[in-house]
């Protein structure tokens, strides 16, 4: 049973329980505590009874309180013959001098066995009251329908403390009126399910329920505009039911942006959520008790955020421009996907190949029993038919390096040493940029045919760099922000200095060296992150300086200076030393 379901069946309990009973459900506004009374109502011990609904929103004075208690009274018991037996015996005194009924103060005159037990009361709307309304007047109004008609009351109210700012009066009828204070306070997701019918995306996968549980809204109101907001953006949603990542960071930003705009509706929201994210205090009572959920979660850098915040400022977006955004993101998240399921293909199969050389050397040293003929033809044969790679290279080197050494006494090791270091020539100087950096292997040194392979590769590289048009600065946003995984080893080609400078005097450059950096923190794109080198000093200079924008950038890069941290502590390749 939900702590929602208790709280309803104790406040049904003391009403069905106690003769007279005045009982407070305190809460924030919005939280759902009306629509905890109305199916409080719907239950049918409670339905038989005289139900008196009183909203204090648009009453002017407190004779129009006792009218409408008065006329929903005699309302319900309009069927009820001994009640109009009764009011057609003392019809005089109720008339009055102006010879009308006055409501105001039917009540008064209604006999207590027709209240008693049986009428249940509830005030709302506390906070919406008049301030022609004194406070003392109606507490006092619920003390005397309690103490003389035995009424049960239910007054629901909107943090009491904030809604009548008088605390002596708070104390005073707290002690002496109040017999049952609660506090309601439902779970997210108690208050989601409750309008989450008119939903019309698929929430199947969890995604968004437990967004909604992170943040923890609980406002019906806030959830209701939510629910509205993400119904809109279903043909952008439903694009992305593969695409877990894309999906959860769709749906973020929609549920973010909805929550901050229910709240703020301002032109400038972009950058009203910058300056917040800098200073979250400004707001933080406004949209969330805690800073943390809302504010620093929204990213600045988000491809579609601009259509976002247009749309919920004017109601209206680009939907072309959208989907033409969204399927960007989810061709790279497609990339992403095939690269890294040829990864986990590739590395089974590189596993396979280097414990193949590792065998097949390890028997050719030390086993006594293997003959060298044997060794030989598998050399022959992994040589011959080894497509080779950057993964298999090292290992390659191993096996042509142990046919180097016994192909003067054995012919056929030589024709495996021929197949093998001409595949070694082919594959360095068609690589230039080895993602490994330099070519080297350490024990080939002392062939000198593979040194002389290393002067021209040098020398390659030399003359490259000198053939090579400088990239503009356009162009290198360009390959930082599509990803352009073939153009990487360009980016090599600009210094930590050039990088500072484009950092500190373009403002979008960041966006791009985000988007960039973000891409290398997933699995199966560590191969790349050697380009990152001076990107990766650079930010660190800048995060060491004592301003807003370090403070910018830590708070952006943060899970990608994590990922970064463990690739630098496994391994020697991505370290900046």
């Amino acid at each position: 049973m939900t702590n929602d379901n208790k709280l309803k069946n104790t406040i049904i309990d003391l009403f069905e329980k106690e003769e007279k009973v005045i009982i407070s459900l305190d809460g924030s506004w919005g939280t759902g505590k009306t629509y905890l009374w109305k199916s409080i109502i719907k239950e049918e011990s409670i339905s038989q009874k005289t139900i008196v609904y009183i909203s204090f929103f648009g009453k002017e004075s407190i004779a129009e309180i006792k009218a409408e208690i008065a006329a929903q009274i005699y309302i319900s018991y309009l069927n009820n013959k001994r009640f109009f037996k009764w009011l057609k015996k003392d019809y005089s005194s109720i008339l009055g001098k102006q010879n009308k009924i006055n409501l105001s103060e039917l009540f008064i005159f209604i006999p207590k066995e027709f209240l008693e037990k049986n009428v249940i009361i509830c005030f709302d709307d506390f906070e919406r009251k008049s301030n022609k309304i004194e406070a003392k007047e109606i507490l006092g109004l619920i003390s005397y329908l309690s103490e003389h008609k035995s009424c049960k009351i239910l007054m629901i109210l909107n943090n009491f403390k904030n809604v009548i700012n008088d605390k002596e009066i708070i104390n005073e009828y707290k002690e002496k009126i109040i017999d049952y204070s609660f506090y309601y306070s439902p779970e997210a997701i108690t208050n989601f399910k409750k309008v989450s019918t008119a939903l019309n995306i698929n929430t199947k996968d969890g995604i968004l329920t437990e967004i909604i549980e992170d943040i923890n809204i609980n406002n019906l109101r806030v959830l209701k505009i939510v629910i509205r907001d993400l119904n809109e953006f279903k043909f952008l949603i439903d694009k992305t039911e593969k695409y877990e990542n894309i999906k959860k960071e769709l749906l973020l930003n929609i549920v973010h942006l909805s929550m901050i705009t229910s709240t703020i509706l301002d032109k400038n929201i972009k950058e009203i959520i910058e300056n917040m994210q800098n200073d979250k205090d400004e707001i933080e009572n406004k949209v969330c008790n805690d800073k943390d959920k809302v504010l620093k979660r929204i990213n600045i850098n988000y491809p579609l955020l601009d259509e976002f915040v247009y749309y919920f400022i004017n109601y209206d977006y680009d939907k072309r421009n959208l989907e033409k955004l969204l399927d960007e993101l989810i061709e790279i998240e497609k990339d992403s996907i095939e690269h890294l399921k040829n990864n986990k293909i590739l590395k089974v199969e590189i596993k396979e190949f280097k414990e193949k050389v590792k065998n097949l050397i390890h028997n050719h040293r030390y086993n006594l029993d293997y003959k060298e003929s044997d060794f030989v033809n598998c050399a022959y044969k992994l040589t011959n038919d080894t497509i080779l790679d950057k993964y298999k290279y090292n290992m390659y080197c191993n096996i042509v390096y142990e046919v180097y050494k016994i192909k003067k006494t054995n012919k056929q090791a030589e024709e495996a040493y021929k197949n093998g270091m001409l595949k070694i020539k082919d594959y360095v100087m068609e690589n230039e940029n080895l993602v490994y950096g330099d070519a080297s292997v350490n024990y080939l040194e002392e062939i000198d045919e593979y040194n002389e392979l290393l002067k021209k590769h040098r020398e390659l590289l030399e003359n490259k760099k000198i053939r090579e048009k400088p990239l503009s600065k356009k162009e290198l946003k360009d390959i930082l922000k599509w990803i352009k995984r073939e153009e990487f080893h360009k980016l090599l080609n600009f210094s930590k200095d050039d990088y500072l400078e484009y950092l500190k005097n373009d403002k979008d450059f960041l966006e791009a060296i985000f988007r960039f950096m973000d891409s290398l923190r997933f699995e199966g794109m560590e191969d790349y992150l050697i380009y990152s080198k001076n990107i990766r000093i650079a930010l660190k200079e800048l995060i060491e300086e004592d301003n807003e924008y370090a403070k910018k950038i830590n708070r952006e890069f943060e899970k990608i200076f994590s990922a970064f941290e463990y690739y630098e502590k496994n391994s020697n390749i991505y370290r900046l030393e």
